[in-house]
């Protein structure tokens, strides 16, 4: 790339070319990195980053000029972070601006693979310029990191894009899926592409974050117990413990607030007699749990998966899948049968003080199916 023609091209004013290329010149490594870490914003002497638009009301010519030099003249990592950067539909959401000839001309003499693939994505910005129409129909088949490019666009892009370009990108995502191997793609993705795209997915599949899950759920089957004559509601918000946390709400049956705060989905058994859902607390974790909706007793059912996501009731078993991503019913579950209610008088009975009791059961396996016993 040659930096005067850029700046011809860009139409840079000498002045701001003489501005942004002392400011190049005089960056320290703290102050590059500074400027890289978010280049549609600059950083105060406070430390904070403030958007050009609002310092600007628009991304400024001397700015443009730095950005051109580091992707001539920086390092290989400098010039990765800037691809990035380029390419982020989140950054062109926030600010716009025509990059087009930096990123074209970048892509013609790049030869670091995860520069092209970054590179890629931002090329899809102008996706109206013929050399863009040109540079897909030479290298969407063959340059394999351009192509890994084009496929993550296709799944991170903004709603605004996909609307406005839905019949082009069919054309390209059915383009790569006809020349590339299977293996190219990753299975979810393709799946969230194409739906995106309004395609045909396999309804059949099951996976995991199209269901309702620990981190995505609902109270639906707490409102339908208490239609149904259930003294139950949740009372408290449903959040997050901590940061990427499952989420965890409070409980309260039969007029008592449960010990410890629950997690989602909840399952009842056929006769809503229990309440299959996780309990947490800080010292132990989660929990999978089946809860006596009359007499509000707890029953230990798992402390050891990594995750517990109840799904449906079958078989007088509850089935929880284990795992994330594509499920697949036969091996990514485990099933626990319903305990057996436990007989109380009138002095435990719920109505009456209630005392929430957590029995522990040992679990055993036979034929693939979790068995649960009364410790002795």
């Amino acid at each position: 790339m040659i930096k005067d023609e850029l700046y011809r091209i860009m139409k840079i004013s000498p002045e701001d070319v003489t501005k942004g290329e002392n400011l190049f010149a005089a960056f320290t490594e703290e102050s590059k990195r500074h400027f890289l870490v978010d280049i549609y914003a600059e950083r105060t002497s406070e430390g904070y980053y403030k958007s050009l638009e609002h310092i600007y009301g628009c991304f400024p010519d001397f700015r443009k000029v730095v950005v051109v030099n580091i992707a001539i003249s920086g390092n290989e990592n400098d010039q990765l972070k800037l691809a990035r950067e380029l390419s982020s539909p989140y950054n062109q959401e926030r600010i716009r601006v025509d990059f087009f000839e930096l990123i074209y001309q970048w892509l013609l003499e790049a030869k670091n693979e995860k520069i092209i693939e970054a590179l890629s994505r931002g090329l899809m910005f102008y996706i109206d310029e013929e050399r863009t129409q040109n540079y897909l129909t030479q290298n969407i088949g063959s340059n394999a990191s351009f192509a890994k490019g084009i496929i993550s666009w296709l799944y991170i892009q903004p709603d605004w894009f996909r609307e406005k370009y839905r019949l082009q990108e069919i054309e390209i995502w059915t383009q790569l899926n006809n020349t590339w191997p299977k293996t190219t793609f990753d299975e979810f993705q393709s799946r969230e592409i194409e739906k995106s795209l309004g395609l045909n997915i396999n309804n059949d599949e099951l996976w995991f974050h199209e269901i309702e899950n620990p981190w995505n759920y609902t109270d639906k089957k707490i409102r339908e117990l208490s239609d149904l004559g259930v003294n139950i509601q949740i009372t408290g918000g449903i959040s997050e413990f901590a940061m990427a946390s499952p989420l965890i709400t409070d409980l309260e049956l039969n007029n008592k607030k449960l010990p410890e705060a629950i997690g989602g989905p909840f399952v009842a058994d056929d006769n809503n007699q229990f309440l299959c859902c996780t309990t947490f607390n800080r010292k132990e974790g989660f929990k999978l749990v089946a809860i006596d909706l009359q007499t509000n007793s707890i029953t230990k059912l798992d402390s050891t998966l990594p995750i517990y996501c109840p799904y449906k009731f079958e078989n007088n078993e509850f089935i929880v899948i284990t795992k994330e991503g594509k499920i697949d019913l036969t091996k990514d579950v485990k099933r626990y049968k319903v305990p057996e209610r436990k007989t109380t008088d009138s002095n435990t009975s719920p109505q009456n003080e209630p005392e929430v009791v957590e029995e522990t059961f040992q679990i055993s396996s036979s034929a693939g199916i979790l068995q649960l016993t009364p410790s002795p």
